[in-house]
């Protein structure tokens, strides 16, 4: 079975891409959204972050996380962020393992990994990465359309990981700052190169 990692940083669009790959059919495992399972209140590791994270102000009238103050904190304290890494990461990568072995029962080759561009650690997980790219100009802009403020994507932005850092370690680049046509015809590319390498698609 082969893995194919998707990362970019903030705003770079990495969420039209899932969408065209599902939309072909491939089989895609979102690391971040399976780690927001893990933040509920019956999930196997709550009680241990709620140790980690003790404050009273992190949390709704529920128990749940108050997602947007807990991601200001481990940004914020990277110490608990590593803490909190340590925890959910094991649990995740557990859940990618399932989702690999049950996408080879239904006969697939290939999944997709598609994570955030935090940590260097990710790019020794998988068979070949896509780094997705876009001009911090634009990024922002999507962010702020979001609902993000400025404060914000700039406080972030200083803790990203650089694409420049990283393009030398990759085996494909996604220039996601044009048109839906020119994503499109990229990610075919990209596919039909995999297939080429013997990675059926």
């Amino acid at each position: 079975m082969w893995t194919i990692l998707i990362t970019g940083g903030m705003g770079v669009g990495k969420s039209q891409i899932i969408d065209l790959l599902r939309q072909k059919s491939q089989p895609v495992f979102q690391a971040d959204n399976q780690a927001k399972k893990f933040l509920r209140t019956d999930s196997v590791c709550y009680s241990r972050l709620r140790k980690l994270f003790f404050e009273s102000d992190l949390y709704l009238p529920n128990g749940e996380f108050n997602k947007k103050r807990l991601a200001r904190k481990i940004f914020q304290e990277p110490k608990r962020r590593i803490a909190m890494e340590a925890i959910i990461h094991p649990l995740v990568r557990k859940a990618f393992e399932r989702f690999v072995g049950y996408q080879k029962k239904k006969g697939k080759n290939k999944v997709f990994y598609e994570a955030p561009l935090i940590s260097m650690s990710i790019f020794d997980s998988c068979d070949k990465t896509v780094l997705v790219t876009c001009p911090l100009s634009i990024r922002k802009k999507r962010l702020l359309a979001k609902g993000w403020t400025e404060p914000d994507i700039e406080e972030r932005f200083v803790g990203q990981i650089l694409d420049s850092s990283v393009e030398n370690q990759v085996d494909f680049i996604i220039d996601n700052s044009g048109s839906f046509n020119s994503l499109e015809s990229q990610l075919d590319k990209i596919l039909s190169l995999l297939e080429g390498n013997g990675i059926v698609c």
